[in-house]
């Protein structure tokens, strides 16, 4: 029975150290699905940290490789550095894609595309003009563009070198601005293949070998399904405040949360959103080609309106203050202009700008203007001037000197017309004489409409 016993126990242990063991290999042997990412719209900040972040993700999760599909008109020469140097140096092969048909991997994009160990591109797309401009759009100056056009020219070169690609024509498409179709590309030694798509992509480099930080690896497609990653939440969201109308309304919903606090002490929340906001529109300018000087126009436009709250005038100060908002919001950031010829507009839509100085103008004439005009109406006074015409209570009895109690202090007193009034009669201040007050008495019922009437 003990023997029995023993062999049953060996067995459940072989069985499920056996289990185990095959269970650690199914999962070793399980392969990582090769990853898809889109690099669509501006190269800027947002994106390289999309592109930078998927990258750390297919390494970390043994990722075969990596297919960028591109569409894009160019944009920051920092971002697009930043993602080309994540592409040469990871431990993941990479692939682009410039499609679907249409699409472009002009400017900044045509580095991105050929830092790629393999660069396919669909029928009708092109790829080039690379010359480097400005970030509003225009030429730059003859020395400065000289030193940016070799550095970028050689940055071309290497990335050729890297990838055994026409240097030449990548150096041409730098300097000249030249430009190439699909096919084009592909007798030129730009490009490796034409794709119609995704799948026909999968299809054709399937078997190729690719040499990765000095590592060659073959590319197994057959039957391969791309897991494809979109930009999550936060990058989202910063894609959304990098948004010029956004970024206006940030900068304008913040300063006026801002001043509100400043005229309403211990409000908190305006203050505390402001601030926010405020931050939120330096993200977004680190984004956008931001024209300083259109800033100070809207600084200056909103301390012109608060000027206007304390001037005396028919509001040529506050039309002032408007003028300089719209100066500043229309020239806040200049038109992305890529060297195809191709402008994106970057500048603040004329509706947007109405909206927002509407705003600031209805918040500066319902809400600050009421609180000035109740100063107005009613000058705040202090100390002696402020007694005349209060209503007080003799402390001690006025012949004709005394005291009295008005505004919650002890006054000396004397009566107007020299009277004796009793101690508990109640007066009203009629001047001030340095620290004494000249009262006169009244009836209970004048008393009564005075302080009706006050």
């Amino acid at each position: 029975m003990r023997l029995f016993t023993f062999i049953a126990f060996m067995l459940a242990g072989i069985c499920g150290v056996s289990s185990v063991a095959m269970t650690a290999l199914a999962s070793s042997t399980k392969t990582q699905p090769p990853i898809q990412l889109d690099i669509t719209g501006v190269i800027d900040p947002t994106r390289a940290r999309y592109v930078d972040r998927v990258f750390d993700d297919a390494e970390e999760n043994g990722a075969p490789f990596i297919v960028m599909r591109i569409d894009t008109p160019g944009g920051l020469d920092s971002s697009m550095r930043d993602m080309v140097k994540r592409i040469l140096n990871s431990s993941v092969p990479s692939v682009a894609y410039v499609g679907p048909n249409g699409a472009r991997a002009a400017s900044a994009g045509m580095f991105i595309a050929a830092s790629a160990n393999i660069l396919a591109m669909a029928p009708a797309s092109n790829i080039g003009a690379a010359h480097p401009i400005s970030g509003s759009g225009e030429d730059l100056p003859d020395t400065l563009s000289v030193k940016v056009t070799n550095d970028i020219s050689a940055f071309a070169r290497t990335i050729a070198t890297a990838r055994g690609r026409n240097g030449k024509w990548l150096e041409d498409a730098v300097r000249q601005s030249v430009s190439a179709s699909a096919s084009e590309a592909v007798d030129l030694g730009v490009a490796d293949l034409i794709a119609t798509d995704m799948d026909d992509l999968l299809v054709k480099i399937d078997g190729k070998v690719v040499t990765q930080n000095g590592n060659s690896m073959t590319l197994n497609t057959n039957g391969a399904a791309l897991e494809k990653i979109n930009r999550n939440t936060l990058e989202h969201l910063l894609s959304f405040i990098a948004n010029p109308n956004v970024a206006l309304l940030f900068l304008i919903l913040g300063l006026i949360g801002i001043i509100y606090e400043g005229f309403h002490p211990l409000s908190i929340w305006p203050g505390v959103s402001g601030l926010i906001l405020i931050a939120l529109t330096f993200v977004a300018f680190g984004s956008l080609p931001v024209n300083w000087f259109a800033v100070g126009f809207i600084f200056l436009g909103l301390a012109l309106l608060i000027a206007e709250l304390w001037v005396p005038g028919f509001g040529v100060v506050g039309a002032m203050g408007i003028v300089s908002l719209v100066i500043g919001g229309f020239f806040l950031f200049a038109p992305f202009e890529a060297p195809d010829g191709v402008t994106i507009d970057r500048r603040v839509s004329i509706w947007v700008l109405a909206v927002v100085n509407g705003l600031v103008l209805l918040t500066f004439l319902v809400v600050f203007q009421s609180a000035v005009n109740a100063r107005k109406i009613k000058p705040v006074t202090a100390g002696m001037a402020d007694m005349l015409g209060k209503i007080g209570i003799v402390a001690s009895s006025l012949t004709p000197n005394g005291t009295v109690q008005c505004g919650g202090e002890l006054w000396s007193a004397v009566s107007e017309d020299e009277s004796i009034i009793q101690e508990g009669d109640d007066v009203q201040v009629v001047a001030v004489n340095g620290l004494s007050l000249t009262v006169r008495m009244i009836s209970k019922a004048k008393f009564s409409q005075s302080r009706g009437d006050a």
